[in-house]
């Protein structure tokens, strides 16, 4: 096996548990011990080499032991699911898809105005704004050079406008909008699965909001959930 297949395989074992874990196969301390393995695969690899996408991997593993854990946990997981997009975007360049998630993250656990201190480098309010505004500009350039040339490129849109659109507390709002945007993607652009990794990153919004207890974000992310599962 080669790292590259060991990689996808601590990949596939985290995305399998909470599967497992969401249709009942797994319980909570299940699947929190199965992603715990693959944390420590994927912690091991980089030991061996780091690149982006190993901790990509270990940001994503994160990001679905939160979905399943006590208020203490939610809280840890994404903690470290945003210091590794950070790490993974810094790694790329400064690539928009890692900073998008580290920034959702940050305003899942309450925004940097709430106390945390648990948001990476984002401390104050400034400091988000000014790194959502790198992600427009990278947005806009690539936009400016034509025609996107795959799915994630073509989906960077509405998950911008969707990051920005809770920042700005207008989902409520927006929802209906977004879903045209990430509908005309979803007719041109991308196979099954990938166009299953955005209605697993809604999943992911709808599950934190509601152990968090976030009306304002919990329902128009189901509405704008369920209109993107009918489509």
């Amino acid at each position: 096996m080669t790292a590259k297949d060991f990689e996808q395989l601590v990949y596939v074992r985290a995305r399998a548990a909470f599967a497992a874990h969401q249709s009942g196969r797994k319980s909570d301390e299940e699947a929190r011990e199965d992603i715990d393995k693959s944390i420590h695969e994927v912690v091991w690899l980089l030991e061996t080499g780091r690149s982006t996408e190993r901790i990509s991997i270990l940001a994503s593993a994160h990001k679905r032991r939160a979905m399943i854990g006590s208020e203490d946990d939610v809280e840890r997981d994404l903690a470290q699911m945003i210091r590794h997009y950070e790490e993974a975007a810094a790694a790329k360049g400064d690539e928009a898809y890692p900073r998008l998630n580290g920034l959702l993250g940050v305003l899942l656990l309450g925004g940097p105005s709430d106390g945390h201190q648990d948001c990476g480098s984002i401390g104050s309010i400034d400091e988000f704004n000014s790194v959502l505004q790198s992600v427009r500009e990278e947005l806009e350039q690539l936009e400016a050079a034509g025609s996107p040339r795959d799915f994630w490129e073509a989906v960077r849109r509405p998950d911008f406008e969707f990051v920005d659109s809770i920042r700005r507390e207008a989902l409520g709002d927006e929802w209906g909008d977004l879903a045209k945007r990430y509908e005309g993607v979803f007719s041109n652009w991308g196979s099954p699965r990938e166009k299953s990794s955005v209605l697993d990153q809604l999943r992911f919004v709808v599950a934190i909001a509601s152990h968090r207890g976030m009306p304002h974000l919990l329902e128009p992310t189901e509405r704008l959930l369920k209109k993107l599962e009918a489509s």
